[in-house]
């Protein structure tokens, strides 16, 4: 894993966000918060929450997004995501601040994904210098679910791999659309 103690100096290409929803049971709401600077993206905050409250969940997300100005986000739509999509994008519209808001489904095996982007995850996202939080607060407990991870196949907390990997699949979604050409008919 990547680690930063400071930013690189000046204003990041895209501030943008993914967000993985809380299911049932121990499952984690997970959004992290990712600033893009040539194509390398650094961790900057996060939402990581295993709270029932589904109101302190939507408040919690448009406070980061909002805090963060964070340009757009993407939720997974499955299990309901799309939903708390809309409730988050109302509250981010009440707060004053204007993120685009998407919802899309995930149609891969979860573990299949998780193997497929684990190696662009570790060349392209960089996150904070342990001395930068403290376990106990959202971005540590981030930390400690990713790294405790394993693809061992046991059954465990797989949240925060997951929206990374999303997130992964996301940005080489937009390498590929940037590299279309449009030809002009010769006709």
């Amino acid at each position: 894993i990547q680690r930063y103690l400071n930013l690189p100096h000046g204003e990041p290409q895209l501030i943008t966000a993914q967000c993985d929803t809380k299911g049932k049971g121990t499952d984690y709401f997970v959004m992290p918060i990712l600033q893009e600077y040539d194509g390398v993206y650094y961790c900057v905050d996060c939402v990581c929450d295993n709270s029932a409250d589904y109101e302190v969940q939507y408040e919690n997300a448009a406070n980061v997004l909002v805090n963060n100005s964070v340009q757009e986000c993407e939720f997974e739509s499955n299990a309901g995501g799309d939903r708390v999509a809309l409730e988050v994008n109302k509250r981010v519209q009440d707060k004053g601040w204007i993120c685009n808001i998407t919802s899309r489904p995930t149609e891969t095996n979860k573990e299949a994904r998780i193997f497929q982007c684990l190696s662009w995850i570790l060349q392209n996202v960089i996150f904070k210098d342990p001395s930068l939080y403290s376990p106990k607060e959202p971005y540590g407990v981030m930390m400690s679910l990713l790294k405790q991870y394993s693809v061992s196949g046991k059954k465990q907390l797989d949240d925060v791999p997951d929206v990374f990997s999303n997130f992964a699949l996301k940005i080489q979604r937009k390498q590929r659309r940037k590299q279309t050409i449009i030809m002009s008919s010769p006709i």
